[in-house]
């Protein structure tokens, strides 16, 4: 199973840590501050479940073309949403199922539309 997490920070992060912990293929779309420090230390968590430590993850500024995703999770601000599923529109291959993880009232609706 081939997943993209879109946005590195606490949520994607977290939740990208234990797939990748756990054996999942996870590609990682950062920032060009956080996409250096990824390349270069890997993604450490630390939280009271314990410490999770990946050295080498597949990261990349952005969503690679022509690429097939099962699933998509999407974990950036909800004022940056519209722009990543046109992104996702434009660029993966197939119709992935998408995760949205947005603070925000309007991300459904958002996505039926590009349904």
């Amino acid at each position: 199973m081939k997943i993209l997490v879109i946005g590195v920070g606490g949520i994607g992060g977290f939740i990208g840590s234990y797939l990748v912990n756990n054996n999942y293929d996870v590609t990682f779309i950062a920032r060009k501050k956080r996409l250096s420090y990824l390349k270069t230390k890997g993604l450490k968590l630390e939280s009271e479940l314990g410490e999770v430590y990946s050295p080498k993850i597949k990261v990349t500024e952005e969503i690679p073309e022509e690429e097939s995703f099962d699933i998509i999770i999407n974990t950036v601000k909800l004022y940056d949403f519209d722009s990543v599923l046109d992104e996702i529109k434009n660029k993966v291959k197939n119709k992935p199922l998408i995760i949205p993880f947005q603070n925000g009232i309007y991300a459904e609706e958002k996505l039926k539309k590009t349904s």
